[in-house]
C-alpha cells in the first residue's frame, strides 16, 4: 500500500527461547544499505539504515501578504464611515446581520488591502562587505 515497506526483515529481539522482529521501520524511500549491530548486553539489535534522499528543488520563495499603508488605512476608515449600513440594520436574524456586515467590511478590506504575491530575494544583502578573497578563504575552511 502506497509503496510502503518494512525495512526491518530480521529478528531484532533475540533471547534463548525466541527470535522476533518486534521493531518496525516503515518507509517508501530507497535504502542502499542496512546494518544490524549486536549491542551485547541488550536483548535487541540496533538497526542502521542508509536512505537515499534527493535534495528538493529550491525555487524562488514566494509569500502572499497584504500591504497596510497609512493612506490605505485612512481610506478604509473613510469608506466604512460613509457606508449607509442599511443592509445590515434591516436584517432580522443575528447571523444574517453578521453576514451582511462582514460582506460589506470584506468588500472594502479586499479592495484596499489586496493580497499581493511577493518574491523573496535569495541574495543576502547583509554580506556585501565580503570580498572574493574572503569568500574563497571561507570556502577553503569548510573542507
Amino acid at each position: 500500500m502506497h509503496n510502503l515497506v518494512n525495512k526491518i526483515n530480521s529478528p531484532t529481539r533475540i533471547t534463548h527461547n525466541s527470535a522476533t522482529p518486534i521493531d518496525v521501520m516503515i518507509t517508501n524511500l530507497n535504502c542502499i544499505k542496512q546494518t544490524y549491530y549486536d549491542l551485547g548486553y541488550s536483548d535487541h539489535f540496533a538497526q542502521l539504515t542508509y536512505i537515499i534522499v534527493n535534495k528538493p528543488i529550491v525555487g524562488p520563495k514566494i509569500i502572499k501578504k497584504r500591504q497596510f499603508s497609512d493612506i490605505a488605512i485612512k481610506e478604509f476608515i473613510y469608506y466604512l464611515q460613509t457606508e449607509s449600513w442599511d443592509q445590515v440594520l434591516l436584517q432580522e436574524e443575528v447571523n444574517e446581520t453578521f453576514n451582511a456586515f462582514m460582506a460589506t467590511f470584506m468588500y472594502y478590506f479586499n479592495i484596499l488591502f489586496p493580497i499581493n504575491t511577493c518574491y523573496l530575494n535569495n541574495n543576502n544583502n547583509k554580506n556585501k562587505w565580503m570580498t572574493k578573497g574572503l569568500i574563497f578563504s571561507k570556502n577553503k575552511l569548510r573542507i
